[in-house]
């Protein structure tokens, strides 16, 4: 395993007064360009996993002009004068490799010599697979090389999810990295070490590098220090380069994820990922209502076993929403794979491409805002999370919210995450709620961007990022605020259930299946990433088939939030604060408590997130069904409930308007 720091840079200025301090230190210079490389479903990058060939930017100018002799080489050798290290292409696969707060810990494979011919193939465009298997043409006899461990780990990534070992390049970008010593006292750099008194510690650090990039990503060039192999406290080392930083008054921040995830969320953030969403919502009326529901639910999940619900015709208090009106919007580009594959153009422009003809198959933001839905190697039936929500408009009661719109970012695990929502024509009627929403998984800069400054995200991510160019377009917004905030604990439980059918509601199912096929639909409409893969594979139980004449077999989603309205400090001012934190979270208690502080129970079944099969989405029997079965559990168990009439953002709301006039009734 190898530990890194990451701390980025915030504009050129910083950069180059960082690199003027450091000159004295400076060691070499590389200028490399990195190709990387997934499954067709970036299977690779969901599980926090990169094939990246990296290659010099002299060699790959000599591949792209077909020019590859050794002359050559010595030539650029010969021509080194500015400090550039001449190094040959490399191949990587790094696991696990997930930066959190500047800290980045992961484990890696690596050819560091890559022959020149080989690196030609696959820049230009050969299957990278077929080219490194060809290269190694014995993995048995060659076990021990870098090659044959890097193919065998792909073949058994793809064998556990049962895919073909098929790669793309999706995308590169080039970097120019300088390189120095590391600060210290030793070499005349004026900064307090904790451990320098030790001689070993000394010496470790003497051995260790200072990598300053400027990286030219399609959507422009960052900056960012890198520290890497820390082989001594990665505290102490965070903690040493700060105040280093600090001492040459740098505007910087930790980096919350790699180059590379950053440059995946921000090309794919160019368009929003889109559906419909159906809810029963039902709020429970107090902790120990809580507590057992929990208690109820973790252990019908522990018992593995479906639950039996009979679908019944009769009616109860629950009411089928009215579906979300008709909407048009852009879906992502048809391209297949192998139609952008190949380096054409500029680096910037493949990356691009690639990724936009990627999008519809599966995007970031379905991966980290549904991971919960796409997860079929968990043996575990249910998962917390802890989440930072907060809402944005033009102004307190602006445009969104007089249309029904919301527009929410949500920081889940403090930083491990950014989930940017646009919810349109919200309702809830009766404990259901319905919507049609857009989402992007947003990077770690951009989501402090807009803590710290929406208006400012607004007006300069609106030709990058899809909801900013849909604010500003279709809504027409030109100012954004921070006008709510809370944090919610959820809890999200998979429950595998069997649906009954009576004989007789089977055969209106069926003929209603049958007809529903045979009608045109009225309205166009792409299934989402994960209602793609569902439908391939059902996650918990089989996929929603007649077993019987009568019974029906899918996946329940259950959500239950505990939810904290904390009213006494402005939300503008939290997301202030959340964006200035190196983990772009306000801290504090995670469960606050006080005069001004409100708790709020709900028990949610995400009717959407179980497939979009026919014995929930859209069907009144299936629903009210789940939702007798559901009631009826809570009754059993003497748990109070009443149906939700409210957002949770709209109980903020209702909250804050109410500490208001209690405060000027004091005044008064």
């Amino acid at each position: 395993m190898q530990v890194d720091a990451k701390i980025l840079l915030q504009d050129y200025s910083d950069y180059e007064r960082l690199t003027k301090a450091l000159h004295p230190q400076f060691l070499h210079k590389e200028h490399h360009t990195d190709y990387f490389f997934d499954f067709p479903t970036l299977l690779l990058a969901r599980r926090d996993t990169l094939l990246r060939l990296r290659v010099p930017c002299d060699e790959e100018k000599r591949i792209l002009a077909t020019t590859t002799t050794t002359a050559a080489v010595a030539a650029a050798a010969a021509n080194n004068t500015d400090g550039d290290a001449t190094h040959s292409a490399s191949l990587t696969l790094k696991d696990h490799s997930k930066v959190e707060c500047g800290e980045q810990m992961f484990g890696f494979l690596q050819d560091k010599h890559l022959p020149e011919e080989i690196v030609k193939e696959i820049v230009c465009g050969g299957d990278i697979v077929k080219v490194l298997r060809q290269y190694c043409k014995d993995i048995q006899k060659d076990a021990d090389t870098p090659i044959a461990k890097i193919i065998r780990e792909l073949e058994s990534i793809a064998e556990d999810m049962e895919t073909p070992l098929q790669l793309q390049q999706v995308g590169s970008y080039t970097t120019i990295r300088k390189v120095y010593k590391y600060i210290s006292s030793s070499n005349g750099v004026d900064v307090v070490s904790k451990c320098e008194s030790d001689m070993k510690e000394k010496e470790l650090r003497q051995s260790m590098r200072i990598r300053i990039d400027e990286t030219v990503f399609p959507f422009g060039k960052m900056y960012e220090l890198e520290i890497p192999a820390v082989s001594v406290p990665l505290h102490d080392i965070m903690e040493e380069i700060g105040k280093y930083l600090q001492s040459l008054n740098l505007e910087y921040n930790m980096s919350l994820e790699s180059k590379y995830m950053r440059f995946m969320k921000y090309t794919q953030g160019r368009t929003a990922y889109s559906e419909d969403t159906q809810e029963l919502k039902l709020q429970i009326m107090s902790i120990e209502g809580y507590e057992e529901v929990i208690t109820w639910l973790k252990s019908a999940a522990e018992a593995a076993g479906p639950i039996s619900i009979t679908q019944q015709s009769t009616q109860h208090s629950y009411k089928t929403p009215s579906p979300s009106p008709a909407r048009t919007f852009d879906m992502p580009s048809q391209k297949t794979v192998e139609s952008v594959g190949m380096v054409a153009g500029s680096t910037q422009e493949c990356g691009t491409q690639t990724l936009v003809g990627f999008t519809q198959r599966t995007t970031q933001a379905d991966r980290e805002c549904s991971r919960k839905r796409n997860r079929d190697d968990d043996d575990n039936n249910y998962e917390e999370e802890y989440q930072e929500n907060y809402y944005f408009d033009d102004a307190p009661d602006g445009s969104l919210i007089l249309q029904h719109c919301f527009l929410r970012l949500r920081c889940v695990n403090r930083g491990s995450s950014f989930c940017l929502t646009l919810k349109e024509k919200e309702t809830i009627t009766e404990g259901s709620q319905n919507c049609f929403q857009r989402r992007i998984e947003l990077s770690g800069d951009i989501a402090r961007q807009l803590l710290c400054d929406p208006r400012q995200f607004l007006h300069s991510q609106r030709e990058h990022n899809g909801i900013a160019k849909i604010l500003w377009e279709d809504f027409g917004l030109r100012n954004l605020i921070c006008v709510a905030f809370f944090r919610t604990k959820r809890t999200i439980f998979r429950q595998s259930i069997t649906m009954t059918v009576p004989p007789s509601l089977s055969q209106d199912r069926q003929h209603h299946s049958h007809h529903s096929q045979q009608e045109p639909s009225s309205q166009e409409h792409t299934p989402s990433p994960s209602q793609q893969q569902q439908q391939e594979r059902s996650l918990f139980a089989e996929p929603a088939t007649l077993h019987t004449a009568c019974d029906v077999s899918t996946a329940l989603w259950l959500r239950v939030d505990r939810t904290w309205f904390d009213v006494r400090l402005p939300a503008e001012q939290i997301a202030a604060a959340a964006g200035a934190s190196p983990s772009c979270s306000p801290g504090g208690p995670r469960h606050p408590h006080g005069a001004g502080v409100t708790e709020v129970y709900e028990l949610t079944v995400d009717t959407t997130a179980s497939g979009g099969h026919s014995s929930f989405s859209n069907n009144s029997v299936g629903q009210q069904s789940v939702w007798a079965w559901l009631t009826d559990a809570l009754e059993k168990r003497g748990v109070e409930w009443q149906q939700v009439s409210q957002s949770k953002v709209e109980q903020y709301a209702a909250l804050t308007e109410a500490r208001m006039r209690r405060m000027s009734e004091e005044r008064e």
